[in-house]
């Protein structure tokens, strides 16, 4: 149950709300455990309720992690002899910034003079792509 409730990303009480209502698809109880079994996209099948909103494991998360180069810190710690984070990692809708950064997969940089933004200069890469701050 601790796996499913990972891999769906709620709480372990909210499904075994879902095996209560008998929302979860291919149940069997063995002994004193339950056996979930996952559906083609890994994650275990959970039909829609009658009320309320969709469920948050409806959706996979589909934003890339994009790392930009903060030139207005670059501009600042030069005339400032400051020493401010010039990498912004923007994922799933938090900021990090560091001094460096190590991606470990496939990514591309990115360069737009006349973007409109802050940003010019910035790093697309992958969702499920780990980098090391």
């Amino acid at each position: 149950m601790q796996e499913a409730a990972y891999l769906l990303r709620v709480s372990p009480q909210r499904v075994r709300q879902l095996l209560g209502q008998g929302r979860i698809a291919g149940v069997s109880k063995i002994h004193r455990r339950w056996r979930i079994p996952l559906g083609s996209n890994g994650l275990p099948q959970v039909s829609a309720g009658s009320r309320g909103p969709e469920g948050t494991w409806c959706r996979l998360p589909m934003e890339k992690t994009i790392i930009r180069i903060n030139q207005a810190n670059i501009q600042a710690n030069i005339a400032g002899k400051l020493c401010l984070p010039v990498i912004d990692i923007w994922q799933q809708g938090t900021v990090r910034r560091c001094h460096q950064v190590e991606i470990m997969g496939p990514s591309r940089i990115l360069y737009r003079p006349h973007h409109g933004g802050a940003y010019s200069l910035w790093i697309e890469v992958a969702t499920e792509v780990e980098f090391r701050i």
